[in-house]
């Protein structure tokens, strides 16, 4: 079974001609990999930073025992985090390529020659929830945002991985810990008459029961927002359904609107018999809803049916 400290690598941009491309390394062993990779600009071992350092852009050079020996001086910098204040909890790289699908691939097959294997599909987010640097809403926005299709998607799975709900729980564990700290206080000096006494909030029903109630309010407004954010069955699709008696028509009007052949068309009742679900397009090919298809509503059909498989 694979470490969550194994040196991994992967890459963190499309394989396609851009400006640049990113590799990301993490892992056990990462700091002597990087020294093996790279020289320091001006053809100097490489240096790196320690861990009581932020993290360092430094321009780089092939290793004529490495990648130097073929693709000669080019333009590379390393991002770097030595240490628990990176974005794993622990030393991280971001390698800072010409952008060629070819050079790329070829430095994530050097840097696993050197002893580095693939990163599974969301390992780095795995890492970087396990060292407590995101949530797990963080963390299941990361996919959302990869899956995203529509720019409502999108600005919602941001605004999760930016941590819009997670920051509204954490603010309502503040003030209730201001609260508890309040009630605490007033318990504490509740005998203290002295002219220098310790100032007590009110912490009577009638001043405390209204804070509950603001509480609860806003943690059914965090409930609410969660059970939104899948609304749709896809991503936060709104979801548009096509109900009604058998053979009217339904399934070729799905057929029509979601533009294949999803949906089996017959004349006898009772074709469909499960909801079938397809993705509605507008004119500019964005996906605006999820269709569903239903079974026709109030009519049966014999058991013996030649489409019953």
């Amino acid at each position: 079974m694979d470490s969550t400290t194994d040196l991994i690598v992967a890459p963190a941009t499309a394989p396609q001609p851009a400006a640049r491309s990113i590799v990301r390394l993490a892992g056990d062993g990462l700091s002597g990999v990087l020294r093996r990779l790279f020289l320091s600009a001006d053809g100097s071992p490489l240096q790196l930073p320690d861990l009581q350092q932020p993290a360092q852009l430094i321009n780089v050079a092939f290793h004529p025992e490495s990648l130097g020996s073929v693709w000669g001086k080019l333009p590379v910098a390393v991002l770097f985090w030595p240490g628990p204040a990176g974005p794993l909890g622990a030393p991280v790289a971001e390698v800072q390529l010409p952008g060629s699908a070819s050079l790329q691939a070829a430095f994530v097959q050097e840097t696993c020659r050197l002893g580095a294997r693939l990163a599974r599909g969301g390992e780095f987010s795995l890492r970087s929830f396990l060292a407590g640097k995101i949530d797990l809403l963080q963390a299941e926005a990361v996919v959302a945002v990869i899956d995203a299709r529509t720019p409502q998607e999108l600005s919602q799975a941001l605004d999760r991985m930016a941590g819009g709900v997670g920051r509204s729980v954490e603010d309502l564990r503040e003030y209730l810990l201001d609260l508890v700290a309040d009630i605490e206080a007033a318990i504490d000096f509740a005998d203290d008459l002295a002219p220098d006494a310790v100032p007590v909030p009110e912490t009577t029903q009638d001043a405390i029961t209204p804070k509950i109630r603001y509480v609860c309010r806003q943690l059914d407004r965090v409930t609410h927002q969660l059970a939104g954010r899948d609304s749709g069955g896809q991503g936060g699709l709104p979801r548009v359904v096509l109900a009604g008696a058998p053979n009217i028509g339904k399934s070729s009007l799905f057929n029509h609107l979601v533009g294949r052949d999803a949906a089996l068309v017959e004349n006898a009742s009772g074709t469909t018999r499960d909801w079938i679900a397809g993705e509605l397009r507008d004119t500019a090919g964005i996906v605006s809803c999820l269709l569903v298809d239903l079974a026709g509503i109030g009519g049966l059909y014999e058991s013996g049916d030649w489409l019953v498989a």
